[in-house]
């Protein structure tokens, strides 16, 4: 499906669920390249796994867009908890 034909056909937003998981492995492979395969928290490699993190916390009303994700090592993460300037 293009871009175009997808927002053509899109719910509109105010009737659509706001998510919470990025939604495809092109998403996770784009939010991967431009981490540079580097932890956002602790700036380590990445390796084989990482979470797509919330930087505005979904919590707190962040959405699930590229610009608000960040790629980070689970451990990284978890540690993060609720501190936001992490």
């Amino acid at each position: 499906m293009s871009l175009l034909h997808w927002r053509e056909t899109r719910p509109d937003k105010d009737t659509m669920p706001e998510r919470r998981f990025l939604r495809s492995r092109q998403e996770r492979l784009l939010l991967w390249l431009f981490s540079g395969d580097l932890c956002q928290i602790c700036h380590l490699p990445l390796g084989r796994t990482f979470d797509a993190d919330h930087i505005r916390r979904y919590a707190d009303g962040g959405q699930t867009c590229l610009p608000n994700m960040r790629a980070t090592h689970p451990e990284c993460n978890q540690k993060r908890g609720s501190n936001t300037s992490g």
